[in-house]
C-alpha cells in the first residue's frame, strides 16, 4: 500500500500554467504530472478541476493555494504570461519551462528555467523532478513549515527501528575479514513530504571495541606502468568527537562522525551510506556482539537507530 494512504498530511500541490492545446498533452501528462508524482507531489491544470466560481477567480485561488507553480512559456501565450505575473506578485515559486529560450521575456531570463525538446519528455521529467523537490522545500521554509521527518533505516536487509524503550535492538550478522567489515546503511524517506538535509551522520560505539568507523568510496586506480585501470577502495576515516547527547545504550560513549551527508529526499527516495569498520583483526577467532547506534542529525532534531553487530570468526 502506498504510504500516502496511511498519512493525513496532504501532498504538496503544484498548479500548472500552460496552453491547453492537444500538442502539449503528452508533455503535461507524462512530463509535468509525472515529475510532480516522482517528487511526492501532485499537479493539476485548471481544465482538470471542477469549480463553481468564475474562471479568473479560480485561477487566482489556485495560484494562491499552490506550493509551487509550473509554467510553460512556449509560444508566448498571453494568458500564461498574465498568470505568471500574478504568481510572481504573490511571491510564489514559479518553475519556468520552454521549448525556445526566446519565449522567456527579457525581465524573466535571469530566473532559472528549463529548456526542453518536445520529443524528449523523459529528460524534462528528470530535470523538473529535481526542481520540484527544491521548490517544495523552499516553499515550506518560506512559510515556516518544517516537513514531517521520518527516516526508515535498514542494514543488510534488516530494518532498524528508531530508539524505543521496549524491545532489544536487532542483530546484524557479519563475518570478519582480513582488514574490514563493510556495513551498508540504507536510509529511505518514509514521510509524506520532502525531508530536510541530513547534515551530520554519527556512529556511536563502545570505545573499548577498538573498531574505527569510516566511509568507503569506490575509486578507479591506474597502473602507470601498464596503463591498466581497476576499481579499488578509499577510506575516509571518521572524525571522533565527544558525545553531546547521551544515548540509550550506556556503552556507546564514543561518537564517530562519518564524512557524508544526505540531501533532501523526496517521497520514497533512498540513499546508501557505505560504512567500513576497520581494526577487525581483534575479532578474527571469537564471535562477538557489539552494540552500536546510527545517529542522523537534521536542522531541527536527531534520530538514533540502535543495533547490535554480531561479528562471526572467519
Amino acid at each position: 500500500m502506498n504510504d500516502w494512504q496511511n498519512s493525513t498530511t496532504p501532498k504538496p500541490f503544484g498548479f500548472v500554467l500552460m496552453p491547453f492545446d492537444a500538442e502539449f498533452k503528452n508533455l503535461y501528462t507524462y512530463g509535468i504530472k509525472g515529475a510532480a508524482q516522482d517528487a511526492g507531489a501532485y499537479a493539476e491544470r485548471l481544465d482538470e478541476q471542477i469549480f463553481t466560481e468564475g474562471m479568473l477567480e479560480r485561477i487566482y485561488n489556485q495560484i494562491s493555494k499552490a506550493d509551487f507553480i509550473v509554467a510553460d512559456m512556449t509560444g508566448r501565450n498571453p494568458n500564461v504570461f498574465y498568470e505568471v505575473g500574478y504568481a510572481h506578485a504573490l511571491g510564489k515559486i514559479v518553475l519556468l519551462l520552454t521549448q525556445n529560450a526566446k519565449d522567456i521575456p527579457f525581465d524573466l531570463q535571469h530566473r532559472q528555467h528549463i529548456i526542453y525538446e518536445g520529443s524528449k519528455i523523459e529528460l524534462l521529467r528528470k530535470s523538473l523532478t529535481e526542481k520540484i523537490v527544491w521548490a517544495i522545500a523552499e516553499s515550506r521554509n518560506r512559510r515556516g513549515i518544517r516537513a514531517t521527518e521520518r527516516f526508515l533505516v535498514s542494514i543488510r536487509g534488516t530494518d532498524i527501528p528508531a530508539s524505543q524503550l521496549d524491545g532489544a535492538p536487532p542483530i546484524i550478522d557479519v563475518a570478519s575479514g582480513d582488514r574490514e567489515i563493510r556495513v551498508p546503511i540504507c536510509v529511505r524517506n518514509g514521510s509524506p513530504g520532502v525531508t530536510p538535509e541530513i547534515s551530520h551522520i554519527y556512529v556511536l560505539i563502545d570505545p573499548a571495541a577498538m573498531l574505527l568507523p569510516c566511509e568507503y568510496r569506490k575509486v578507479t586506480v591506474t597502473n602507470y606502468t601498464t596503463g591498466a585501470s581497476h576499481p579499488s577502495g578509499l577510506w575516509d576515516f571518521a572524525e571522533i568527537v565527544d558525545v553531546v547527547e547521551p544515548s540509550s545504550i550506556v556503552e556507546c560513549t564514543g561518537q564517530c562522525r562519518i564524512k557524508a551527508t544526505i540531501p533532501p529526499l523526496p517521497f520514497g527516495a533512498i540513499e546508501v551510506i557505505r560504512v567500513v569498520l576497520s581494526g577487525v583483526e581483534t575479532y578474527t577467532y571469537t564471535e562477538t556482539v557489539l552494540p552500536m547506534i546510527l545517529r542522523l542529525h537534521t536542522t531541527g532534531s536527531f534520530y538514533d537507530y540502535p543495533f547490535r553487530l554480531k561479528i562471526k570468526p572467519r
